[in-house]
């Protein structure tokens, strides 16, 4: 009789019978509570991987509230028992600050004797035919070698039961519904997952993942053996699909394009720089929205001039994430805003006519027809109070009905520019399959010091939630823009050169961002919400002072850098015709601003130069980001800076060096020869590498005046080999 659903693991002198739940040691019975074994299990099933806090606290308590200490008294009863620190030996490793990870040698064996040992994957993937074989939840953690088909294999199995026992059922009167299947799925080797996406029909999943400082869209056929990375998709962020699931829409070097799984390159649609979501219905209309830019935009999927649909009501500070209804005219979205009455998921339509809320909250959500014959019946899904949720919801009468019921105690974020608001990161298609990032810690994002040639010097970690920091003109203190969890809004803080001592400097409702230091260092400018768009404030950072309003208008704006001398101030204007464009402030006189760069290609990141004849920066014109330089204030002597594309360029103070972040995410320096006659330039060098916890439209790096030291505000991976969750039929554990 086979035996493959046995359960032993050996490790040391101890054996673990999972499916009688009893540790023995030399055949003699060890006393574990219940829940110091259900511990122990998690452990040892996952030998080698760190397993974070509160997923031991759900998978060991899942139907309780427990205090960590908790975990504590059973890791360390467990470590007395096993005899953790004796003779040097350690079964349990504690990760400060993070979690813990079985480090012990595990054996997976049968009962039988004659049979020999084998690895804990097969094990696991033994255990999903047996709870296949019974009709129970699967659960195995897939391979990347044997990945998704042994998954898909078992749902179809199961499928080809399900009809069989429905037609039996049916000839009695009663179908059995499906059952849910679970599995996970881990990421590409030397990869970690980011931004995901299910195509409607399950067939496929889109994502996007970094390999070291590298993003790039991945596709893989849910059916298939391994996951693919994409040509010319750098950059990616934001995958969604065609409603026939043919093709996959992104953004990428500031443009929305498409592509076709399996087949040529990706096909540019329009500008979209900084792209936070994106839509398709059935006839074939694209709404999207832009970081910074609060409306949403509607463009043909065969590509054209985008069109504003909506605008930001009164009080709400940013549009994200839209996604249709399934009447292809009114599709949801999320408006941010510090002001609980305002922000939330609205419902908006093509005509412009219709803004409701339907719920308040700060996530991205989605919507899902039910299994029943009403396409207009179905849930939202959505992120609240750290785990994922679906509600009830009529598309049709635009109404939630019940209350929301949890999905997911733990759902992933993920980490990027846009501080505005955290995208959970979940995915749904049309026929019940659900994947989703249950690791809230798998990424962070942190302010730190290196030198010149990437080496950690400082890491800031007193300063959370931040984006791009600005250093002062003296190098003692940065100012940084902070994000309240519990209002969702953004403000300045200050703090000195460690991120030590931060106080806060800006108090207003709005949102504020991107502030820039005066040459003096006695100034500070930054764009806030406060009037709807985004517009230039400055205060004077000593003094107790109000919030002057520097620059009003319709369009969002974006400080740049101060010449220094203080007669200019640089600044990034969005439109809708042209894009992102570089405007010029002068301080004196009728402080009228003019436009510097302005053209049909995006420019931003404008540096000037310590003499103020030079002007560094980064456009698309060439059809990816390259980085430039010309003389200014008049124009002439332009040259291309970077070879093979760059953005956020930055001079050191003697003017002889500049630096620029590479597609590939490289620091580069370059010498720069400009003090009498043309200017020159030698050969970019690679410094080091950094994944930016931003985009392309502002530099993610500081750099002091010797060009020998750089803040970085850097996504780091803390489990980068965590995996997704997989969930088929999830609605039949919300169906009641």
């Amino acid at each position: 009789m086979s035996n493959t659903g046995n359960r032993l693991y050996e490790f040391g002198e101890f054996r673990l019978d999972a499916v009688a739940r009893l540790l023995s040691r030399g055949g003699v019975t060890v006393p574990l509570t219940p829940k110091a074994i259900d511990l122990l299990m998690v452990l040892v099933e996952q030998p080698g991987r760190l397993l974070d806090k509160n997923t031991l606290l759900a998978t060991v308590w899942p139907d309780s509230f427990v205090e960590e200490n908790n975990l504590a008294d059973n890791i360390f009863k467990l470590r007395r028992v096993l005899g953790d620190g004796e003779s040097g030996r350690t079964f349990i490793e504690t990760v400060p600050k993070r979690g813990y990870r079985f480090v012990g040698e595990v054996r997976a064996v049968r009962q039988a004797p004659e049979q020999a040992s084998e690895p804990v994957a097969r094990v696991a993937a033994e255990r999903g035919h047996q709870a296949q074989a019974k009709g129970q939840t699967l659960l195995t953690t897939i391979n990347p070698r044997w990945p998704i088909n042994i998954f898909w294999l078992v749902v179809g199995a199961i499928t080809l039961v399900a009809i069989a026992l429905g037609v039996s059922a049916g000839r009695r009167g009663a179908a059995e519904p499906p059952r849910i299947l679970k599995t996970e799925l881990l990421p590409p080797e030397n990869a970690s997952f980011g931004d995901i996406a299910v195509s409607p029909d399950g067939k496929w999943l889109a994502f996007t993942a970094a390999t070291g400082s590298r993003v790039q869209l991945w596709l893989r056929s849910l059916a298939g053996e391994a996951a693919n990375p994409v040509e010319s998709t750098d950059g990616a962020s934001h995958p969604f699909w065609s409603p026939d699931s043919r093709f996959v829409g992104f953004f990428a070097s500031g443009k929305l394009k498409k592509l076709e799984p399996g087949g040529g390159l990706p096909v540019i649609l329009c500008q979209a720089p900084a792209g936070t979501g994106g839509t398709w219905n059935q006839e074939n209309v694209i709404l999207f929205t832009l970081l910074g830019v609060p409306r949403i935009f509607r463009i043909s999927a065969t590509g054209g001039v985008p069109e504003v649909v909506l605008h930001t009501d009164p009080g709400q500070t940013d549009l994200h994430e839209p996604f249709f209804l399934p009447d292809g005219h009114r599709f949801l979205y999320l408006a941010m805003s510090g002001a609980k009455d305002v922000r939330g998921i609205h419902v908006g339509s093509l005509d412009g006519k219709l803004r409701q809320r339907v719920l308040e909250l700060d996530s991205n959500a989605v919507f899902v027809a039910g299994p029943g014959s009403d396409i207009n019946r179905g849930y939202l899904l959505f992120g609240r109070d750290g785990g994922l949720m679906a509600q009830a919801f009529d598309a049709a009468a635009l109404r939630t009905l019940g209350e929301a019921v949890p999905i997911a105690s733990r759902l992933g974020t993920v980490q990027g520019a846009n501080i505005s608001y955290f995208r959970r990161n979940f995915s749904a298609s049309a026929n019940g399959l659900l994947i989703y990032d249950a690791h809230t810690d798998r990424q962070r994002s942190q302010l730190l010091w290196v030198d010149r040639h990437g080496k950690p010097l400082n890491v800031l970690a007193q300063l959370d939630n931040v984006s791009v920091p600005f250093l002062s003109p003296d190098e003692s203190r940065i100012v940084v823009a902070r994000k309240d969890l519990a209002t969702n809004n953004n403000d300045l803080w200050l703090t000195d050169a460690l991120g030590d001592n931060p106080v806060r400097f800006t108090f207003d409702p709005g949102s504020d961002i991107l502030g820039l230091w005066s040459p003096d260092g006695q100034r500070i400018v930054w764009s806030s919400t406060r009037n709807g768009s985004f517009d230039l404030y400055e205060k004077e950072v000593s003094s107790p002072g109000q919030d002057t309003l520097l620059l009003r208008s319709d369009e969002p704006k974006f400080p740049l850098d101060w010449s220094r001398d203080g007669r200019y101030l640089l600044f990034r204007q969005i439109s809708p015709q042209t894009g992102h464009d570089i405007f010029v402030l002068p301080t004196d006189g009728e402080r009228k601003p003019f436009p510097f760069l302005h053209t049909a290609a995006m420019e931003n990141g404008g540096a000037l130069s310590p003499d103020g004849r030079w002007i560094a920066y980064n456009s698309d014109e060439s059809g990816r980001y390259e980085v430039y330089v010309e003389s200014f204030p008049t124009h002439g002597g332009k040259r291309q800076i970077s070879p093979a594309g760059g953005s956020g360029p930055r001079w050191r103070s003697d003017g002889k060096e500049l630096y620029y972040h590479s597609l590939d995410g490289r620091v580069m320096a370059i010498s720069v020869t400009a003090d009498s006659g043309p200017f020159a330039t030698g050969t970019p060098t690679p410094l080091f590498a950094f994944r930016a916890a931003g985009t392309m439209t502002v530099p993610s790096y500081a750099v002091t005046r010797d060009g020998q030291r750089f803040l970085l505000s850097a996504i780091i991976e803390n489990d980068p080999r965590a995996p997704l969750s997989v969930v088929q039929n999830w609605m039949m554990g919300v169906v009641r």
